[in-house]
Protein backbone atom coordinates (compact mmCIF):
# COMPACT_ATOMS: atom_id res chain seq x y z
CA UNK A 1 0.00 0.00 0.00
CA UNK A 2 1.32 3.44 -0.93
CA UNK A 3 2.38 5.67 1.96
CA UNK A 4 2.80 9.40 2.50
CA UNK A 5 6.54 9.39 3.17
CA UNK A 6 9.00 9.69 0.31
CA UNK A 7 11.20 6.62 -0.02
CA UNK A 8 13.47 6.67 -3.09
CA UNK A 9 14.87 3.21 -2.35
CA UNK A 10 11.37 1.72 -2.41
CA UNK A 11 9.73 3.90 -5.04
CA UNK A 12 12.32 3.62 -7.80
CA UNK A 13 12.32 6.23 -10.56
CA UNK A 14 10.81 9.40 -9.09
CA UNK A 15 9.59 12.60 -10.68
CA UNK A 16 9.73 15.29 -8.01
CA UNK A 17 7.61 18.39 -8.62
CA UNK A 18 8.90 21.51 -6.92
CA UNK A 19 9.28 25.21 -7.66
CA UNK A 20 12.74 26.81 -7.43
CA UNK A 21 13.77 27.83 -3.92
CA UNK A 22 14.78 31.46 -3.51
CA UNK A 23 16.85 33.10 -0.78
CA UNK A 24 13.86 35.04 0.51
CA UNK A 25 11.94 31.85 1.25
CA UNK A 26 13.88 31.29 4.47
CA UNK A 27 13.46 34.85 5.81
CA UNK A 28 10.08 34.38 7.50
CA UNK A 29 11.23 31.08 8.99
CA UNK A 30 14.04 32.89 10.83
CA UNK A 31 12.20 36.15 11.46
CA UNK A 32 9.46 34.66 13.65
CA UNK A 33 11.58 32.79 16.24
CA UNK A 34 14.15 35.60 16.43
CA UNK A 35 11.45 38.28 16.63
CA UNK A 36 9.50 36.43 19.33
CA UNK A 37 12.68 35.87 21.33
CA UNK A 38 13.53 39.56 21.17
CA UNK A 39 9.95 40.42 22.14
CA UNK A 40 10.26 38.36 25.31
CA UNK A 41 13.63 39.91 26.20
CA UNK A 42 12.40 43.48 25.66
CA UNK A 43 9.23 42.76 27.66
CA UNK A 44 11.29 41.49 30.59
CA UNK A 45 13.47 44.59 30.45
CA UNK A 46 10.38 46.81 30.49
CA UNK A 47 9.06 44.94 33.52
CA UNK A 48 12.39 45.29 35.37
CA UNK A 49 12.67 49.01 34.62
CA UNK A 50 9.11 49.78 35.75
CA UNK A 51 8.96 47.43 38.75
CA UNK A 52 10.41 49.94 41.20
CA UNK A 53 7.68 52.45 40.29
CA UNK A 54 4.70 50.10 40.28
CA UNK A 55 4.39 46.32 39.88
CA UNK A 56 1.05 46.82 38.14
CA UNK A 57 2.57 49.25 35.65
CA UNK A 58 5.51 46.89 35.15
CA UNK A 59 3.28 43.93 34.31
CA UNK A 60 0.98 46.02 32.13
CA UNK A 61 3.90 47.56 30.25
CA UNK A 62 5.53 44.17 29.74
CA UNK A 63 2.33 42.61 28.40
CA UNK A 64 1.61 45.54 26.06
CA UNK A 65 5.19 45.51 24.80
CA UNK A 66 5.09 41.75 24.21
CA UNK A 67 1.81 41.91 22.29
CA UNK A 68 2.94 44.84 20.18
CA UNK A 69 6.26 43.23 19.23
CA UNK A 70 4.53 39.91 18.51
CA UNK A 71 2.18 41.75 16.16
CA UNK A 72 5.11 43.38 14.35
CA UNK A 73 6.90 40.02 14.09
CA UNK A 74 3.91 38.18 12.64
CA UNK A 75 2.79 41.03 10.36
CA UNK A 76 4.92 39.88 7.37
CA UNK A 77 2.89 36.66 7.39
CA UNK A 78 -0.14 38.56 6.05
CA UNK A 79 1.19 39.03 2.49
CA UNK A 80 2.36 35.40 2.49
CA UNK A 81 -1.18 34.25 3.30
CA UNK A 82 -2.55 36.61 0.65
CA UNK A 83 -0.14 35.10 -1.86
CA UNK A 84 -1.40 31.63 -0.98
CA UNK A 85 -5.06 32.63 -1.22
CA UNK A 86 -4.49 34.29 -4.58
CA UNK A 87 -3.14 31.05 -6.06
CA UNK A 88 0.52 32.12 -6.19
CA UNK A 89 1.87 29.89 -3.43
CA UNK A 90 5.02 28.08 -4.57
CA UNK A 91 5.50 26.16 -1.29
CA UNK A 92 8.87 27.90 -0.68
CA UNK A 93 10.63 25.40 -2.91
CA UNK A 94 9.35 22.32 -1.04
CA UNK A 95 8.16 19.28 -3.03
CA UNK A 96 4.57 19.77 -4.21
CA UNK A 97 4.16 16.26 -5.53
CA UNK A 98 5.97 13.05 -6.31
CA UNK A 99 5.23 10.61 -9.11
CA UNK A 100 6.94 7.30 -8.51
CA UNK A 101 6.64 3.66 -9.57
CA UNK A 102 4.04 3.25 -6.81
CA UNK A 103 1.74 6.15 -7.59
CA UNK A 104 1.16 9.85 -6.94
CA UNK A 105 1.86 11.71 -3.71
CA UNK A 106 0.76 15.34 -3.23
CA UNK A 107 1.35 18.04 -0.65
CA UNK A 108 -1.09 20.85 0.20
CA UNK A 109 -0.33 22.12 3.72
CA UNK A 110 1.30 25.44 4.52
CA UNK A 111 5.08 25.20 5.13
CA UNK A 112 6.12 25.29 8.78
CA UNK A 113 8.76 27.71 10.05
CA UNK A 114 11.30 24.89 10.18
CA UNK A 115 10.53 23.88 6.59
CA UNK A 116 10.93 27.49 5.49
CA UNK A 117 14.35 27.67 7.14
CA UNK A 118 15.73 24.39 5.82
CA UNK A 119 13.87 23.86 2.56
CA UNK A 120 13.32 20.25 3.60
CA UNK A 121 9.84 18.76 4.19
CA UNK A 122 8.82 17.36 7.55
CA UNK A 123 7.87 13.70 7.79
CA UNK A 124 5.53 12.64 6.29
CA UNK A 125 6.35 14.82 3.32
CA UNK A 126 2.95 14.52 1.65
CA UNK A 127 -0.73 14.92 2.53
CA UNK A 128 -2.38 12.60 0.01
CA UNK A 129 -1.28 9.56 -1.95
CA UNK A 130 -2.88 7.16 -4.41
CA UNK A 131 -1.52 4.07 -6.18
CA UNK A 132 -1.48 3.88 -9.98
CA UNK A 133 -3.91 0.97 -9.86
CA UNK A 134 -6.54 3.35 -8.47
CA UNK A 135 -5.93 6.17 -10.96
CA UNK A 136 -8.41 6.37 -13.84
CA UNK A 137 -7.45 9.60 -15.59
CA UNK A 138 -6.28 13.20 -15.32
CA UNK A 139 -7.47 16.66 -16.32
CA UNK A 140 -6.77 20.31 -15.64
CA UNK A 141 -8.68 22.22 -12.98
CA UNK A 142 -8.44 24.97 -10.39
CA UNK A 143 -7.97 24.45 -6.68
CA UNK A 144 -9.97 26.43 -4.05
CA UNK A 145 -7.48 29.32 -4.27
CA UNK A 146 -7.68 29.59 -8.05
CA UNK A 147 -4.39 27.84 -8.65
CA UNK A 148 -4.20 25.83 -11.89
CA UNK A 149 -3.62 22.17 -11.05
CA UNK A 150 -3.52 18.75 -12.63
CA UNK A 151 -6.41 16.76 -11.18
CA UNK A 152 -5.79 13.04 -10.65
CA UNK A 153 -9.03 11.10 -10.99
CA UNK A 154 -9.38 7.99 -8.83
CA UNK A 155 -11.67 4.97 -8.73
CA UNK A 156 -12.81 5.64 -5.16
CA UNK A 157 -12.02 8.41 -2.65
CA UNK A 158 -11.41 5.67 -0.09
CA UNK A 159 -8.40 4.56 -2.16
CA UNK A 160 -6.61 7.82 -1.33
CA UNK A 161 -4.30 7.70 1.70
CA UNK A 162 -4.61 10.94 3.66
CA UNK A 163 -2.47 12.54 6.34
CA UNK A 164 -4.20 13.21 9.63
CA UNK A 165 -5.44 16.69 8.91
CA UNK A 166 -5.34 19.78 11.09
CA UNK A 167 -8.36 22.11 10.74
CA UNK A 168 -6.77 24.21 7.96
CA UNK A 169 -5.77 21.18 5.91
CA UNK A 170 -9.14 19.51 6.44
CA UNK A 171 -10.90 22.68 5.27
CA UNK A 172 -8.73 22.76 2.15
CA UNK A 173 -9.41 19.08 1.38
CA UNK A 174 -13.17 19.55 1.77
CA UNK A 175 -13.10 22.56 -0.55
CA UNK A 176 -10.83 20.71 -2.99
CA UNK A 177 -13.33 17.87 -3.34
CA UNK A 178 -16.17 20.33 -3.94
CA UNK A 179 -14.07 22.28 -6.46
CA UNK A 180 -12.48 19.53 -8.57
CA UNK A 181 -14.08 16.29 -7.36
CA UNK A 182 -10.82 14.66 -6.28
CA UNK A 183 -8.56 14.54 -3.24
CA UNK A 184 -5.41 14.33 -5.36
CA UNK A 185 -4.08 17.23 -7.42
CA UNK A 186 -0.59 18.04 -8.65
CA UNK A 187 0.32 21.73 -8.52
CA UNK A 188 2.81 21.39 -11.37
CA UNK A 189 1.78 24.46 -13.42
CA UNK A 190 3.02 26.89 -10.76
CA UNK A 191 6.37 25.09 -10.69
CA UNK A 192 6.94 26.05 -14.31
CA UNK A 193 6.25 24.72 -17.83
CA UNK A 194 9.10 22.18 -17.69
CA UNK A 195 7.71 20.60 -14.53
CA UNK A 196 4.19 20.62 -15.92
CA UNK A 197 5.34 18.97 -19.14
CA UNK A 198 7.27 16.35 -17.20
CA UNK A 199 4.18 15.44 -15.17
CA UNK A 200 2.01 15.15 -18.29
CA UNK A 201 4.62 12.94 -19.96
CA UNK A 202 4.90 10.75 -16.86
CA UNK A 203 1.12 10.30 -16.72
CA UNK A 204 1.12 9.34 -20.39
CA UNK A 205 3.94 6.87 -19.80
CA UNK A 206 1.87 5.28 -17.02
CA UNK A 207 -1.02 4.91 -19.45
CA UNK A 208 -3.23 7.42 -17.60
CA UNK A 209 -5.64 9.02 -20.10
CA UNK A 210 -6.55 12.70 -20.20
CA UNK A 211 -10.28 13.08 -19.66
CA UNK A 212 -10.93 16.75 -20.50
CA UNK A 213 -10.31 16.52 -24.21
Amino acid sequence: MIGLAADPARAGNILLVRAPRRRGHAVFGWLVPIGLGLAVVVSVLVAVLLWSRSPVAALGGAICTLLFLMFLTLLPGAPLEQRRRSGRDDSVGLPMAELSAEGVRARYRVPTLGERRTGQPADPAYDAAVAWTDVTGWRYGQDPFGQRVIVIEVTDPAAVVLRRADPLLRSYLDRLVRQVGSLVVVRAPIAGPDQERAVVERLAAQGVPRTDG
